[in-house]
């Protein structure tokens, strides 16, 4: 049995009977190049593809919080906006007194974190203020305003312009004192 193998033994064809070819060797030009080009093309796509998509995705991500005002600030425009408001020529005392202790627990929660802000009771905004640090001058006002303010909107006192444009001008000196 015979096998064939690379070794096997052709004899050449004879001579005259050689197999030429018809037409000359023609170089068939090599588009390598352009096929390299197109493969780097396409990853460059696919990565550009990618990468922006990472991105937009991060973009999404991050939240850009509002910058907070400072709590003087808000306060003190609360109070500007109760001043020009029509609630003190209405003679609606029992309204700025709610104005007025509301924007004394926000300013004090924003600012020193004393209490809950504006959704605390007085009993709990002054508890709360009893375990905060502070001089014995500025708890006496804090005081003082809240009980003028209660009297006013829950039991009815009666009350003059004069004394809530008091209690106005003490929460804007309150406001505006450096540290408590």
């Amino acid at each position: 049995m015979a096998i064939a193998t690379a070794t096997a033994d052709i004899k050449p064809l004879p001579e005259g009977e050689e197999i030429y070819d018809i037409f000359p060797k023609v170089e068939i030009a090599s588009y390598l190049w352009l096929w390299v080009l197109l493969v780097l093309l396409i990853i460059a796509a696919l990565a550009y593809y990618f990468i922006r998509k990472k991105m937009r995705k991060n973009n999404a991500e991050i939240k850009i919080e509002p910058v907070k005002e400072c709590p003087r600030k808000v306060a003190l425009r609360s109070i500007n906006e109760l001043l020009e408001s029509k609630l003190l020529a209405n003679n609606d005392y029992k309204e700025v007194c709610a104005a007025v202790t509301r924007i004394l627990k926000t300013y004090a929660h924003d600012m020193y974190e004393v209490g809950i802000g504006s959704g605390a009771t007085s009993d709990e905004f002054l508890r709360d203020f009893d375990n905060f640090f502070i001089s014995e001058e500025i708890s006496e006002n804090v005081r003082k305003i809240m009980r003028q303010c209660d009297l006013i909107m829950y039991v009815g006192a009666d009350t003059t312009y004069e004394e809530v444009d008091g209690l106005i001008g003490e929460v804007t000196n309150l406001v505006k004192t450096d540290r408590w």
